[in-house]
C-alpha cells in the first residue's frame, strides 16, 4: 500500500512551544496581621450644633448619669457667698437665664430663638441671609408686616 502525503501547501507547521516558566522562590508572607476594626458612630448635630463622635457604639446612653454639674460651665470660685455669679441665679442651663442672654441684645436673641426653634431646615447661613437681604434692606418696613401672614401671602402668590 502505498502512502499519500499531503501537498506542501495543506501542511501545518507547528510553532516552537514557548520556553517554560522559570519558578520564583515564594515571596515571604508576613507573618501576623492585625486589623483594627472601629465600630465608630457619629451623632447628628442638636440645635446648639452639637454633635457627639464615639469610637465605639455605646451600649448604654452616655449622658444617663451626667449630673447638672458636669454640663455647667460655672466655677466654683466664680461665685460669691450668696451662691450667685453677676446678680443671676446660678444655672447651668441656658432657659433658666433671662433674654438676652447669651447673645447681645434682644433683636439677635429673637432672631436665634427663631432659627433654633421650629423646623430644622433652617441654617445658620439662611439666618444671615434674611438679616442681610430682607430686613437691613434699604426699602423693607417693618409697618408693612403688620397683620402679616404668609399663608395668606402664597395664596397670593399662586
Amino acid at each position: 500500500m502505498r502512502r499519500r502525503r499531503l501537498p506542501l501547501r495543506y501542511r501545518d507547521e507547528l510553532p516552537d512551544p514557548p520556553p517554560p516558566v522559570s519558578q520564583d522562590p515564594p515571596a515571604s508572607l508576613p507573618t501576623r496581621v492585625i486589623l483594627h476594626v472601629f465600630d465608630s458612630i457619629r451623632t447628628s448635630f442638636n440645635k446648639f450644633g452639637i454633635t457627639r463622635e464615639y469610637r465605639h457604639r455605646p451600649s448604654y446612653d452616655p449622658d444617663e448619669f451626667v449630673s447638672a454639674d458636669q454640663l455647667s460651665n460655672i466655677r466654683p470660685c466664680d461665685l460669691g457667698a450668696d451662691g450667685m455669679q453677676d446678680g443671676e441665679a446660678l444655672s447651668g442651663y441656658p432657659s433658666a437665664r433671662q433674654p438676652p442672654w447669651p447673645w447681645k441684645n434682644m433683636s439677635i436673641w429673637r432672631l436665634m430663638s427663631w432659627m433654633m426653634t421650629g423646623s430644622s431646615q433652617k441654617s445658620q447661613a439662611e439666618a444671615t441671609r434674611l438679616v442681610k437681604d430682607v430686613i437691613q434692606a434699604d426699602d423693607f418696613d417693618i409697618h408693612d408686616l403688620e397683620h402679616f401672614d404668609a399663608h395668606t401671602e402664597m395664596r397670593r402668590f399662586n
